[in-house]
Formats: C-alpha cells, structure tokens, sequence
C-alpha cells in the first residue's frame, strides 16, 4: 500500500499564511494506515497514550490529544542539548534548510536575521515557526527529507550559492551530500545534538507491564529505536502486543514490526495534526481512514 503525497512543492508568505490551515484541513484525506487490524477500544475509558518526544517539545502535542479525550503521558527518548556554532554561516547562506523545530529555534538566537533568504522546511510546522520568526520566503515539503530534496531542487538553480542545512548532529538523510550529488554548493550544520535516553523511568516499565497504555507515538526513526532498544533491555517486549503504535512515516513503522506490536499506523503527512487526527479517528471507530 503507497502512501498518499502531494505532487507538488509548497510555499507561502508572511501574507498567505492561510495555507497553512487549508493544508490542514486537507490532512485527513490523506492518511492511511501502514497495517490495518480492526480493534476498538472498548473499555469505555479515555485512551492513555505514551508520548516520546523531547520535554521541550512534548507540550503543544499532548495538549492537542488532552483536547480530544486522550490521557498522555511523555517518556522523553531523545534529550535536545544546543551546540557552538557560527551565526556568520548561516547569514553567508544563500539558502537555509531546516529539518526541525530545534534548528529553528537555534536560528531564533541570531539578532540579526537576513529575512529574505529562501527558507526550505521539511514540513508545515517548522514552516510556521519560522514564518513567525520573520522569514518572508518559506517553502515547506511534506514532512519527508526525501520530499524536501525535490522542492530545493524543482525551486533553486544549481547557481543559486551556498545552501546550509541546519540541523542536529544525527541525522537520517544527509540533505546536503544529495544536493551536492545534484550540483548544489551544499553543507550542514550541526546546531544541537540529540542524546538517546539510557533507561525508562519506573512508572511507564509499571504502565507497560500493568496493560494501562494503549497507544504509544513515534514521530522519528531514533525515538522508535531508542524505545525499541530500551524496551528489550527491561524485558518488555511481551507486552506489546496489546499496544498501539502511532507513527508520523513508514520508516518510522517499518523500525517496529519487529516487536509484535497490536497495531501499527503511519500517517503520509509527517505533522502533529495529521497524527492527532488519526488518532481520533482511531478512536472513535477502532480503525483507520
């Protein structure tokens, strides 16, 4: 089953940032599940579902699903931690790419922002951040490194100069290796690293063996494999399989099948609202779109 994505690239000003919710409307009609297993959740409680994400970072989306009748509770997997870096490469950008919140919170620092540089995105979110930070030339892609590289390379001229991605120390795509490959004066810059959590607290080892967590989500491939890592290290694995994952790519999926788990769901938009939609939806019908 392929996932569903726009065909074309995407971009908005500081005067049609309207886009950004007409897109969001439009998330729902493009999710579908990566396996279907129909299976309602019937108890008649509210579902409890465990959040990976930074500490940092969690509190929009949990709140989000508290506004739709979920319990959450966050075991962050990946700890966001700044690093050195230069303003001066980023103001000597022809181009900026930003494949993350953290990295546009980074760029938040710089007092003196060239406010016209083409800003690529990987996805609506990161979009808007930095809509809101002045940028008046955003393009966003769809959530994916691999969209992103099209939209760079159907917008910019291979003469365009040097294009920075900014981004953390680990990453799954080298954007810049790819737009190197393909012409581009390209180069990366590590602004944060993400260190990986060593063990899970007590409470969600008590949450898991005890049944209560119905659902937990993945919105990167090392969160889902820090957790998967984590969760063979306390001998957790066993319980898994009563446990819904929510996962924001197919990669993301494809790096839990392993485990058993009762059902996996991915969503084609790589965005917070596109998994809180589908987790609703999950909800109200136990299964997919």
């Amino acid at each position: 089953m392929q996932l569903l994505q726009k065909e074309s690239a995407n971009s908005f000003s500081a005067a049609k940032q309207s886009t950004v919710l007409q897109d969001r409307q439009q998330v729902s009609n493009n999710l579908l599940p990566l396996f279907v297993v129909s299976s309602p959740n019937t108890n008649g409680t509210a579902m409890l579902i465990l959040t990976t994400r930074p500490t940092e970072l969690v509190e929009p989306f949990n709140s989000e699903l508290q506004q739709i009748g979920c319990q959450t509770f966050n075991e962050a997997m990946l700890k966001i931690v700044p690093l050195k870096w230069s303003p001066k490469r980023v103001s000597n950008a022809s181009a900026l790419v930003i494949t993350s919140i953290n990295g546009a919170k980074e760029l938040a620092k710089i007092e003196d922002r060239h406010l016209h540089v083409p800003i690529f995105a990987v996805g609506l979110s990161t979009a808007e951040l930095m809509i809101n930070l002045g940028y008046r030339n955003v393009h966003y892609a769809n959530g994916t490194a691999v969209d992103l590289i099209r939209v760079i390379c159907s917008t910019l001229s291979i003469s365009i100069g040097p294009i920075l991605h900014v981004g953390g120390k680990h990453i799954s795509v080298d954007i810049a290796s790819a737009l190197s490959l393909r012409g581009y004066n390209a180069n990366h810059l590590a602004v944060y690293d993400a260190i990986a959590a060593a063990s899970l607290s007590r409470k969600t080892c008590k949450l898991i063996t005890a049944g209560e967590i119905d659902a937990i989500v993945f919105m990167s491939r090392r969160t889902a494999q820090t957790f998967c890592m984590l969760l063979e290290q306390n001998n957790l694995v066993q319980y898994i399989n009563q446990i819904k994952a929510f996962v924001m790519s197919r990669e993301i999926g494809q790096d839990l099948t392993s485990l058993g788990w009762r059902e996996i769901f991915v969503a084609p938009s790589a965005s917070r609202s596109a998994l809180v939609e589908l987790i609703q939806y999950n909800m109200e019908t136990g299964t997919s779109y």
